[in-house]
């Protein structure tokens, strides 16, 4: 796992893309890659430069080097590497291929590298090292940009074609790596694998996009490829892009998006009927636990230390029990919570009885820590300087178990997609399910969705809560709650043969585009604050190719039984009483905690003139939100309004009130 960083600077590019400015670029992913840090400059004049910032820092630089402008840069590759497969310096990047001719930077792991490896040699390829990065190289000289066709793993990556003078980039099909594009209106662009490397090229602060704020406090989420920044997009997953360096154009394509196409060999299956008189066959039932155990066994490649994490549920304890037959004793890893106080449905967030009763029975290393209310104030400045693109959930507490994991391994693996390819959230899928939702016209279907998904605030209350300048900067927000409508409608159909696919489905497909990349941005950039790298098993190619095959009636019943049929496939895995847990997600008794114990940190955060002097927010639009959450005693209130606010002062403190945040040695 890595941080990748390239400019192509385009016609004009200003005098400060100094060589300490790209190095400090490369170097704030130092925390994505701490065995090496490299940037390769290349000139117009065909000659290039290589600096290893593991020796020398940008800081270093800024005083060592007499001339530190750069005279007809051409492009310039950075990255930073944390070893795993292949941990010799030979592997490291920016890597060169077919004799200097292509360029690499890579994030992710390739888990079917071996066989495409083999598969390259039988056509004449050599290589040098053992790496799944030099097979990357391999793959676009035979085939391409084709190649991505037969990737089976997660991936960010940029090949230069130096004789074609143009650029290859690459997601991989949801966006578990994260890339960020930047565009100049010269025609340049750089590309990152954070915000914060891409914002570091200016000498002035962040541009807030209005457009994407808006969408996340609706969503708490950005739905296309807009960042809070007005200059800097997200990469889409599933897709691949062509930039020429000549023109300055990009041009993107898809290779995949999400579908849900039934086999016919599970078309006799009444969709109408609970899922309970519709039995798979063992035949069936096998195939898919023989699928579910390759791609666990795939994604244990590597030549450092593996664990899991282990919440007591079914998905993570199928993931450990399909992980030990090939790493027994493996460390497995658990944070509870002090509920003492909380109630309701939160006094039942502290999963660390059942993690370590499932730990005992397959026989892990299990390390297990304690999560209180106090470590909110220690650790947000951290968190949203690791997050610097704020995402679905309350997120903290992933910092912790990962600062945890790390003190005794290099990877971990994740339940992260389970719930969104088997309906895991009962309360958000059953209503699919019932006759009346298969009689909505397409229309009906996407409004009543697109209600359900106003996370954060209706369009009517953002109106009331948003200040007059930004609503100004914003432009008429009666039109852009059309514009957010939408893009929500672009995502919920994308074809029109989604019209005739199952609600269900349509649902998860846009779950998948949507929720589940902005669990995996903050899934990555929460694992890779500490150097660790996080796998995700049930978003194998191979697993998913299958899985999406399956009758929606067989992943939630009209009854609610979330994660029907997987809970069938696990039977002989694992026991009773973990498939029949109530589902349950990871997350603090936030709710409890902001009415008490952090109540007092909220309050000389937000109630501030600082937080109001933004002019973003209302002291009215947080009054009613604050009031709200306060009289709601038993229930879990305002509590992701008032995180999200929380991620929106500090994102302000961190990158734009402190001009000091780019420097390297910036205490994050």
């Amino acid at each position: 796992m890595c941080g990748i960083f390239g400019l192509f600077p385009g016609k004009t590019p200003p005098s400060h893309w100094t060589i300490p400015r790209l190095a400090r670029c490369v170097e704030l992913l130092r925390h994505r890659g701490p065995d090496a840090q490299a940037l390769r400059i290349f000139l117009e004049n065909g000659s290039s430069e290589f600096l290893d910032l593991q020796q020398t820092s940008a800081h270093a630089l800024q005083h060592s080097r007499e001339n530190n402008s750069i005279s007809g840069l051409q492009v310039a590759l950075g990255h930073t590497r944390l070893s795993i497969i292949d941990r010799s310096n030979s592997a490291n990047q920016p890597m060169a291929f077919h004799q200097g001719g292509y360029w690499l930077v890579f994030n992710g792991e390739i888990y079917n590298f071996q066989a495409l490896r083999a598969q390259c040699e039988q056509q004449g390829l050599n290589f040098i090292t053992s790496s799944d990065s030099e097979v990357l190289l391999g793959l676009y000289h035979l085939y391409g940009p084709t190649m991505v066709q037969q990737l089976n793993g997660m991936f960010a990556f940029a090949i230069w074609d130096r004789p074609k003078n143009k650029l290859f980039l690459a997601r991989d099909r949801f966006g578990i790596k994260p890339m960020y594009i930047r565009r100049f209106d010269d025609g340049g662009l750089a590309f990152a694998s954070e915000l914060k490397s891409l914002m570091a090229l200016d000498n002035h602060p962040p541009q807030l996009d209005y457009t994407a704020l808006w969408d996340y406090f609706t969503f708490q989420n950005v739905l296309d490829e807009r960042t809070w920044v007005t200059d800097i997009q997200c990469f889409p997953p599933g897709k691949t892009a062509h930039y020429r360096l000549e023109t300055g154009e990009l041009t993107y394509s898809t290779y995949w998006s999400p579908n849900f196409q039934v086999s016919p060999e599970f078309l006799t299956a009444d969709y109408s009927q609970p899922s309970s008189q519709i039995t798979p066959s063992e035949t069936t039932l096998s195939e898919y636990r023989d699928l579910f155990q390759e791609a666990v066994t795939r994604q244990l490649v590597g030549e450092v230390p593996m664990g899991s994490l282990l919440s007591g549920g079914m998905d993570t304890g199928a993931i450990t029990q399909a992980a030990v037959i090939s790493l027994p004793g493996m460390p497995t890893f658990t944070a509870g919570f002090d509920t003492r106080g909380a109630s309701g449905v939160e006094a039942l967030f502290d999963e660390r009885p059942e993690a370590a009763m499932l730990a005992s029975q397959l026989k892990t290393r299990h390390a297990e820590i304690e999560i209180n209310a106090e470590a909110l104030s220690t650790l947000m400045p951290t968190v949203m300087w690791s997050l610097d693109d704020p995402r679905v959930g309350i997120s903290y507490q992933n910092l912790l178990i990962n600062q945890r994991a790390r003190q005794d391994v290099t990877v971990l693996l994740s339940g992260v997609g389970g719930d969104e390819l088997f309906a895991g959230y009962p309360w958000r899928y059953q209503w699919l399910m019932q006759p009346e939702a298969a009689e909505l016209d397409s229309l009906s279907l996407t409004k009543k969705y697109y209600q359900h998904w106003t996370r954060l605030l209706s369009d009517q209350d953002k109106q009331q809560f948003f200040s007059a300048r930004f609503c100004q900067e914003l432009g008429n927000p009666s039109d852009q709650q059309e514009l957010t409508w939408q893009r929500f409608q672009a995502k919920f159909v994308n074809t029109e043969s989604d019209l005739q696919t199952h609600p269900l489905h349509r649902a998860l497909s846009f779950d998948i585009q949507t929720f589940l990349h902005g669990l995996l941005i903050v899934e990555d950039r929460l694992s890779m604050a500490v150097g660790l790298e996080t796998r995700v098993p049930f978003l194998d190619h191979n697993w998913v190719d299958r899985v999406m095959t399956l009758p929606a009636s067989w992943r939630i019943t009209q009854d609610g039984q979330s994660k029907w049929v997987l809970k069938q496939i696990f039977s002989t895995l694992l026991p009773p009483e973990v498939l029949n847990r109530r589902k349950q997600g990871f997350t603090p008794p936030e709710a409890h905690w902001f009415r008490h114990q952090s109540k007092p940190y909220l309050k000389s955060i937000l109630d501030t003139d600082r937080f109001f002097d933004r002019q973003l927010v209302t002291r009215e639009g947080f009054t009613r939100t604050w009031d709200a959450h306060m009289a709601d005693e038993s229930g879990t209130g305002q509590r992701f309004l008032l995180w999200s606010m929380l991620c929106l002062e500090w994102w302000h403190r961190l990158f734009v009130d402190d001009r000091n945040w780019a420097d390297p040695r910036f205490p994050y």
